[in-house]
């Protein structure tokens, strides 16, 4: 991303003394319609190969993200933040996010895909824009039912899943394959420019002591 696209400034920051700021102009990194979905545009920022998640292990989460008062209210595709499971041989079906936070028609959303479809986790009431919104996930990947997701926004658990939270190697991923998180703008294709800030990112491999107990308290299962 070029500095039209990307910085770092300090008026709007939720610690510390800068934020990352990323706006997304039309045509910016086009993908061409496919199986998977329509058109589609992004700026994002992806963790590096070497801190990608592997499956079967947990993952803590944490970011804050502020979307702006005057930030547009549209019905169309718009993903800020999602997890992708890596397809190693190229031709892995379906290619969607398995896990994502979207914002569309003022309502934020997660979402988890597998084979079986989308999920909405949690729909969000109320005002969303010119606030800084505080996000933490615990995740653990698996194409077994033995997957889990934990989320909390502001201090409140939003999210409580258990079961399977990958796409199956009969789509054509490993069994044992590598999970990687983006956080940025990725919508549908539009005219209209868009601004999100960014700050307080943060990953870890959990252990008990500094994670949810996934196993404490089982959710309802889910295909």
């Amino acid at each position: 991303m070029d500095s039209r696209t990307f910085s770092t400034q300090s008026e709007i920051v939720r610690s510390g003394h800068s934020a990352a700021r990323i706006t997304i102009h039309s045509n910016d990194h086009f993908q061409a319609a496919s199986d998977n979905g329509a058109a589609s545009e992004r700026d994002e920022l992806i963790e590096a190969p070497r801190f990608w998640a592997q499956s079967g292990r947990t993952y803590e989460y944490a970011f804050s993200l502020y979307l702006p008062a005057d930030f547009p209210i549209v019905d169309t595709r718009l993903v800020i933040a999602q997890w992708q499971q890596l397809c190693v041989w190229g031709s892995c079906r379906p290619d969607n996010p398995i896990l994502a936070v979207r914002y569309v028609g003022g309502t934020l959303f997660v979402t988890r895909k597998n084979d079986a479809g989308e999920k909405k986790l949690y729909k969000s009431e109320g005002e969303m824009r010119g606030r800084w919104l505080d996000f933490r996930f615990v995740t653990r990947f698996s194409q077994q039912g033995d997957g889990a997701i934990d989320g909390w926004m502001n201090g409140q658990r939003i999210v409580e899943y258990r079961g399977v939270t990958a796409y199956r190697a009969a789509r054509g991923y490993p069994a044992h394959g590598f999970f990687y998180f983006h956080m940025g703008l990725y919508r549908d294709l539009m005219t209209q420019p868009m601004t999100i800030y960014f700050d307080d990112f943060r990953k870890d491999e959990c252990a008990t002591a500094t994670c949810v107990d996934l196993d404490a308290s089982r959710a309802q299962t889910a295909p």
